[in-house]
């Protein structure tokens, strides 16, 4: 704050705490606590008057713009911005929206693939253990059918034996008794033959026991059909 002329300048020194633009009135004195003013320390100095203006420009220079210029200034700049501003986030929202809608997608695809190679997995799995299990029965049943025209070669020696024995007591041939039937497969007789429908065998009522290790007897022709299970048999070839 000038003087009352205008001449000087009251500066307080920098270690008292006076508001700026202070001035002290008649008769004020300092705080103690302020403690005492540098040496030599001027605290009215002469007000510098500001420079003349250049040649061909009369009046004095214009003022500074004013707080309120500057705020309007500040205020058209932010409402120049508001536009860019809402452009920008408009951006960024519909690139986030693209960026979420592809994630979704991408993990809806990465679903369905893993979806799909489990079911293919699984189907694969159940077509392998499917072969197998009808590896198995297959193999069962051959076995089952194996076994069961052994027992039909069995049967048909039975009733050859019985036939050649019953033949001998009455007479139509010779003895001794018969105590075996040997039969053996001539065509499509073959127990292991599972394609063949029916079995041909040459047998042989062995009555007679050869010194040289041999058996003879009385030859007999049979004929089994698996399929139906029937025995048939003749004296002879």
């Amino acid at each position: 704050m000038t003087s009352p002329d205008g001449k000087y300048l009251y500066t307080s020194p920098p270690n008292w705490p006076t508001p700026p633009g202070f001035v002290p009135p008649e008769g004020w004195l300092p705080e103690p606590e302020w403690g005492p003013a540098p040496h030599g320390w001027e605290f009215w100095r002469p007000v510098v008057a500001p420079p003349p203006p250049p040649p061909g420009v009369t009046g004095p220079p214009p003022p500074p713009a004013s707080d309120a210029s500057t705020l309007s200034e500040d205020r058209r700049r932010r409402r120049k911005m508001i536009p860019v501003l809402l452009v920008l986030l408009l951006i960024a929202g519909g690139a986030g929206v693209y960026l979420k809608n592809k994630h979704d997608k991408d993990v809806r695809a990465d679903k369905a693939r893993a979806a799909a190679a489990a079911l293919q997995a699984s189907t694969a799995a159940a077509a392998k253990e499917a072969a197998h299990q009808a590896a198995v029965a297959k193999s069962n049943a051959d076995h089952a059918e194996r076994v069961k025209r052994k027992d039909d070669v069995r049967q048909l020696q039975d009733a050859i034996l019985k036939d050649a024995n019953s033949r001998i007591s009455k007479g139509e041939l010779e003895g001794p008794a018969a105590t075996e039937v040997i039969c053996t497969p001539v065509g499509g007789g073959s127990t292991d033959d599972l394609t063949a429908l029916t079995g041909q065998f040459q047998c042989t009522a062995v009555n007679t026991h050869n010194a040289d290790g041999t058996q003879s007897g009385y030859r007999f022709s049979g004929t089994i059909n698996y399929n139906e299970g029937n025995l048939s048999w003749h004296l002879g070839s």
